[in-house]
């Protein structure tokens, strides 16, 4: 393993010495985890559901749905969008 090895003559004292060897390293980090106290989260204000709404199930009409001005509120206030059996839902249902 060692076939070559030369050893030398005498070893640098400053290897030996820790304070040399881990000067580079921060010891006292800037900011310590507190684990013992945990921070006190925000608490949010939950509204609720909407007033007067009973059901927690919606469904909009494909022809409602196209007409709306904002689909995304849209997507996010009902749940099913349904074809129903006017004109505009026939062709929008069988658009293919």
């Amino acid at each position: 393993v060692c076939l070559d090895y030369l050893a030398p003559s005498k070893i640098d004292p400053k290897l030996l010495d820790p304070k040399h060897i881990f000067e580079e390293l921060d010891l006292n980090p800037a900011k310590k985890a507190n684990v013992l106290q945990q921070k006190k989260l925000d608490v949010r204000h939950r509204d609720g559901y909407e007033a007067g709404v009973t059901l927690l199930y919606k469904e909009i009409t494909a022809k409602d749905f196209l007409l709306h001005e904002d689909a995304l509120s849209v997507l996010s206030e009902y749940n099913k969008i349904v074809f129903g059996d006017a004109e505009e839902d026939r062709v929008a249902r069988d658009h293919a």
